[in-house]
């Protein structure tokens, strides 16, 4: 691994940027910020290793000199000397506990981006916001959103010219409430919220609606 086209480009932007010369004392000036950029699709690259065709960038800071680097979180991982810490300011040790961390900060930044549009509707729409407060509340308690709630926040959503990423918005259908008002469905509807369903959703939903004949359309 030392003397891979990988680590060499790392080693070089990790000392062009640290204080330190020696490139695993370097590494130790390294702390993870909680930042995260999401680029939409596989088109940045890693600053550190330069591996290129990334969606994220993780942005790692340097508390000697304040640099920073925006980097893909394989180097992190692989870089243990690179500092993540949790929500309290303890330093994180282990490949699980690590790993998870960026997950929670990536997950955070989906959260973000997809409440943006729903506040910016809250401020536009007076009269809706009783039925954006109800149903944040309810993803907030189901991580999730009721398949005709997802309809109706995404119409006025287009209704009032604001733009969303529907990828970003999951969908409850841990029930058989949920499912069967996914599968009755009109044509029109179901195409609004197919963004947001997972794979194994679309799959199984597409399924059932092949079948069933209460589709409206």
């Amino acid at each position: 691994m030392c003397n891979s086209v990988w680590y060499e480009n790392s080693k070089r932007n990790i000392l062009a940027t640290s204080q330190a010369n020696d490139f695993d004392q370097a590494l130790t000036e390294w702390f993870f910020t909680g930042k995260v950029r999401d680029y939409k699709h596989s088109r940045t690259s890693c600053e550190m290793c330069e591996h290129e065709q990334l969606r994220y960038q993780f942005i790692i800071k340097n508390k000697t000199n304040g640099n920073h680097l925006h980097v893909g979180s394989s180097c992190i991982l692989k870089f243990s000397k690179i500092a993540i810490f949790d929500a309290h300011g303890k330093r994180l040790s282990g490949d699980y506990s690590r790993s998870n961390a960026l997950d929670d900060a990536l997950a955070s930044l989906h959260k973000q981006l997809m409440l943006a549009p729903l506040r910016a509707l809250w401020k536009a729409n007076i009269k809706f916001r009783p039925f954006i407060e109800k149903h944040v509340k309810y993803f907030e308690k189901n991580s999730a959103f009721y398949p005709s709630a997802l309809v109706a926040l995404f119409k006025s959503l287009v209704r009032n010219h604001i733009s969303y990423d529907p990828v970003l918005f999951p969908v409850y259908l841990r029930n058989n409430n949920s499912k069967e008002a996914i599968v009755a469905m009109t044509e029109s509807d179901f195409k609004l919220i197919e963004p947001s369903l997972k794979a194994g959703q679309q799959k199984r939903i597409m399924e059932q609606r092949v079948k069933s004949p209460c589709i409206q359309k």
